[in-house]
């Protein structure tokens, strides 16, 4: 969840930033704010499989195998409620926001004209620039979409439907288990890759802060190498 809410977070920035830029402006510590109210929602979230769950044993695909997942018992309502609050809170509100803010910040981009005389190359740096920005953010979104609604997709219907799976089913439900796990996995991976190749002043300000920290560990060795004689 925390990817999620972050990623949610930046797009209604960069909506801000594009809709009322003189209000969008914020300084650190609000940023700071924002990062410690993502952390502490996504720790709620997670208090209750830290409560409800268990090792048990199950079969599945006709072997029984032991497994460490939710255990509701009786409370088969609370357990849908709670899968329903988690696609909705993490997939379905944020997946809508980043498409809204996300068009509204491409058709913005892409219809903004440079004051002053027409200038070939400039323009087409610009235009070039433009489709690189609408192709990154086009991508966010759409990789969002892939990567994390199946997961919570997995666990909301295989919650329905799990006292009515077939051997059949079973093995596909496994299948997809795994799949979509995967994918929401290596979504946090990949979101850097995407600001890396697509967005410049990314790709800088990475090697500026991996320059900080590489310079702070050579200072440091240094100091630990040639300690201070006692005068």
């Amino acid at each position: 969840m925390v990817s999620a809410l972050t990623l949610t977070m930046i797009g209604i920035d960069r909506y801000m930033a594009v809709k009322k830029p003189l209000q969008s402006r914020r300084n650190g510590s609000q940023s700071k704010s924002y990062i410690v109210i993502i952390w502490m929602i996504s720790s709620s979230f997670s208090l209750i499989p830290f409560v409800t769950s268990h090792a048990r044993d199950v079969v599945l695909c006709g072997q029984e195998i032991t497994v460490c997942g939710d255990d509701f018992a009786a409370i088969t309502r609370v357990e849908m409620y709670y899968q329903l609050l988690l696609l909705i809170c993490e997939c379905v509100i944020p997946l809508s926001i980043l498409a809204y803010t996300y068009s509204v910040v491409c058709l913005k981009l892409w219809g903004r004209t440079l004051p002053g005389n027409a200038d070939h190359n400039r323009d087409l740096t610009v235009t070039r620039n433009k489709k690189k920005t609408i192709k990154m953010l086009i991508s966010i979104v759409v990789l969002f979409a892939v990567c994390l609604m199946p997961m919570q997709l997995y666990h909301f219907i295989g919650m329905l439907h799990s006292s009515s799976l077939t051997a059949n089913s079973e093995r596909m439900l496994f299948f997809f288990y795994y799949t979509s796990h995967w994918l929401g996995m290596i979504h946090s991976g990949i979101n850097p890759i995407i600001y890396g190749f697509m967005n410049e002043n990314f790709r800088v300000s990475s090697v500026s802060s991996i320059d900080g920290v590489l310079l702070v560990h050579a200072v440091f060795t240094l100091e630990t190498s040639f300690p201070s004689t006692p005068s």
